[in-house]
């Protein structure tokens, strides 16, 4: 375990800090740790014991099994007796070590891959543990810590949060009868009552209304609304008791690695005003702002190829070809395209086309894409307003302080691909940039956090509502 451990931490493009110095100071805690999470578990199997059973015995006996049961290596539609099921007579030991079982997170799962994930899709969350021996549900967080750092002033917001995902991905009908979070640190448990339901129905108004000011606005938000007035750090009891102490503010600009950006954390970095890269080889590239980038543009013209492809989600993803003033253009969905497109849009529809981004084909043109920020209008021919087809894709040199960086992998219908990405912080605000399979630069692997680099005739594009410089076979990554 602790090996695994070791190589998904080197993997981490954003690790910090050394692994050697960890082990010494924490090393030894895992054993621990995992005996206290053990305890705590034999606990509700002496209480499951204790209750006769609890409510499921008789259910457990006949093998009829939960719709989602706790994973116990039979599958979920197993319907033959459990091996440790008795036929009668009082509850054994061996069956109230399973009757207790909780369902829970899958260890070989992918990362966050076993969410609740409410149906309108604005919010998602995983239980650690349910425990459901006793006819009830209740929700067990566990926390590989002593309940004595910050983090414990947060922890009852996040089980009043589990709470509420509970009731309202079961249909407003379905309540948790209890929360707890588990300190293994000291082998301690902390109770917290359940919110009632008019307290979830609050809460969950108060969330979505942070979530459309502050999450749904991701790469419009505006920085002179978010100032620099950091709170100071709580510590807390041993299993997140009372609060005891409190550290000055500037704890959390020493841990922060914004810190060199933000005026109020008395690291600022300035950045370099140079307004041109020169090149090993003498070559002068002149830098641009972020601010001039412009990634998703407006095109109008006429529909020729039309094709109305069905969105595994319902709706549809639609291609076309657009006839313009300056040319052809091919426009394909990302994903499932625009949100919406009109009835009547077809074949021979002039349209304007609004919040596409360009991106390269496959033989080196330039196509439109299509995301749930485009939109597609019918509009008359006395309504052309002259957005005409681009006929290059907009490129642009950036320098910038690298914050963090990440990477990923899957596998579509074209084969496998790789992306690695970093985000920028430059003099006039952060971009990303990214670049998929054969265009990743060969020195990215060199790249760290809080280097300096030039990004030279990378392509401006969109993610989302982020402003995003992705690379191709013409950019060039340069570590200063």
């Amino acid at each position: 375990a602790i090996a695994s451990a070791h190589e998904s931490w080197l993997a981490d493009a954003n690790r910090s800090g050394d692994w050697e110095e960890f082990m010494n100071a924490r090393g030894h805690q895992g054993p621990q740790l995992a005996a206290a999470g053990i305890e705590l578990h034999l606990e509700e199997v002496a209480k499951c014991l204790a209750a006769g059973g609890g409510a499921g015995l008789m259910d457990f006996r006949a093998g009829r099994r939960p719709d989602i049961p706790a994973p116990d290596g039979f599958p979920a539609t197993h319907d033959q007796t459990h091996p440790c099921a008795k036929g009668e007579g009082e509850v054994s030991l061996l069956e109230a070590w399973e009757l207790a079982r909780p369902w829970f997170v899958d260890p070989e799962a992918g990362t966050f891959t076993q969410q609740a994930i409410l149906p309108e899709g604005w919010f998602q969350g995983e239980y650690d543990l349910v425990y459901r021996w006793d006819g009830t549900s209740r929700i067990v967080d566990i926390k590989a810590s002593d309940g004595r750092s910050e983090w414990a002033a947060s922890y009852p917001v996040q089980m009043q949060t589990y709470a509420w995902l509970w009731w309202a991905s079961h249909g407003k009908d379905e309540e948790v009868a209890g929360l707890e979070t588990w300190y293994l640190g000291d082998g301690s448990r902390k109770v917290y009552p359940p919110p009632n339901t008019d307290e979830m129905q609050q809460f969950e108004d108060e969330l979505h209304d942070f979530w459309e000011q502050h999450i749904a606005t991701k790469g419009r938000r505006d920085i002179a609304d978010y100032p620099p007035q950091p709170a100071t750090v709580p510590s807390f009891a041993p299993g997140g008791g009372e609060q005891v102490g409190e550290t000055d503010s500037s704890e959390r600009c020493r841990q922060c690695y914004w810190a060199g950006e933000c005026e109020g954390s008395g690291r600022k970095v300035d950045h370099d005003g140079a307004t041109e890269f020169v090149d090993h080889d003498g070559s002068s590239h002149p830098l641009n702002n972020v601010s001039e980038l412009i990634p998703r543009i407006t095109v109008e013209g006429r529909i020729g190829t039309w094709k109305p492809n069905p969105w595994r989600f319902g709706g549809i993803a639609p291609a076309l070809s657009l006839f313009t003033g300056g040319g052809s253009l091919w426009c394909s969905p990302y994903k499932g395209g625009p949100l919406a497109v009109a009835d009547g849009i077809g074949g021979g529809t002039s349209v304007r086309i609004e919040g596409g981004y360009l991106a390269p084909t496959r033989n080196g043109g330039v196509q439109l894409k299509l995301d749930e920020h485009t939109t597609i209008s019918a509009i008359e021919e006395d309504e052309f307003e002259g957005h005409q087809s681009p006929t290059a894709l907009h490129r642009a040199n950036i320098r910038g302080r690298v914050m963090s960086l990440s990477r990923g992998e899957g596998e579509t219908n074209w084969g496998k691909w790789k992306r690695w990405g970093a985000e920028l912080a430059t003099a006039d605000g952060p971009i990303e940039i990214s670049a998929m399979s054969e265009n990743i630069p060969f020195a990215h692997d060199e790249v760290k956090r809080d280097d300096e680099v030039a990004v030279i005739a990378g392509y401006a594009t969109a993610f989302g509502d982020k402003k995003q410089l992705s690379f191709d076979a013409e950019t060039v990554l340069r570590i200063l």
